[in-house]
């Protein structure tokens, strides 16, 4: 047995649902298209792949292992420093400040050490709410969090020679209080402009709903490809007028904020983009 997929199975025996990744990398095999739905606890399965890719890395799909995990990331050296945190070295001091200021003691909880020398703090998402998403930089500088929708490079997977280290092996704490009132998912607001009452604008709004659960599901590093697939997606939907520009503008730039990973600017881009993409390429085929 190696040791990658020793890793594999003691998470799996945890109830956490891996996939493979890429030797020595964190992304995903290229013939993961799915890989959320492919993660899996079942011994069998995960024994007969890693006898035959040795080298994979580990995932754990946090959303369906019910974790919420905390990404604390290190700095540059380079890096300038907030204003609220000017000597900060990084997301463990800034969430080590946090954790003062709302006057609580540290939970002890799973603890992972990157090889980078950061830190994934493993909990279990509350049981009411959400749904429980990614997100980057909503709790502070280089402070992230996988939930639904996002992995985590298990313990045991190596990255340039250095592995994830586990640092504290308490089972997973439930999500402080704190933490989940800091995270609570973002409401996307109902458009302002709504769809015209005519035939197919159910069909419009029931497009943009799911374009719009599409991208809040994204993965880190696939965001923006989201954003982008559901801007050209509905733009089909603005040509026909089943949908006002205006809406589907308004509620995929609000997903995209609520996701994180880019600027609002960026964002806004990215929409309009794609969508003037679209109706170009419309008006060149009429």
């Amino acid at each position: 047995m190696t040791a990658l997929l020793d890793a594999a199975l003691m998470a799996a025996g945890k109830g956490w649902p891996v996939f493979p990744l890429r030797p020595g990398q964190k992304r995903p095999r290229a013939e993961l298209t799915s890989w959320e739905r492919r993660a899996t606890t079942e011994t069998r399965r995960i024994a007969a792949w890693w006898r035959r890719h040795p080298k994979d890395n580990v995932a754990i799909a946090t959303g369906p292992a019910g974790l919420l995990v905390v990404d604390l990331d290190l700095a540059r050296s380079d890096e300038r420093r907030p204003e609220d945190h000017p000597h900060a070295d990084g997301g463990i001091d800034v969430f080590a400040a946090l954790v003062e200021r709302h006057g609580v003691a540290g939970v002890s909880t799973w603890t992972v050490e990157t090889p980078s020398g950061g830190r994934h703090l493993y909990y279990r998402r509350p049981s009411q709410g959400g749904p429980w998403r990614n997100t980057a930089g909503r709790l502070g500088w280089h402070i992230d969090t996988r939930g639904a929708g996002g992995y985590v490079v298990a313990a045991g997977s190596v990255i340039e020679r250095r592995p994830y280290v586990v640092i504290d092996d308490h089972p997973p704490a439930d999500l402080p209080s704190w933490l989940a009132d800091a995270l609570a998912p973002t409401l996307v607001p109902t458009p302002s402009t709504p769809p015209p009452a005519r035939a197919g604008a159910g069909y419009g709004a029931a497009a943009l709903a799911g374009e719009v659960a599409r991208v809040l599901d994204a993965p880190i590093g696939q965001r923006n490809a989201a954003l982008n697939r559901a801007a050209w997606n509905l733009a089909r939907h603005i040509v026909t007028g089943h949908l006002p520009r205006s809406a589907v503008e308004e509620a995929l730039c609000a997903a995209g904020r609520a996701a994180g990973g880019q600027t609002p600017g960026g964002v806004a881009a990215t929409v309009r983009s794609a969508i003037d993409a679209r109706l170009r390429r419309r008006g060149e085929e009429t």
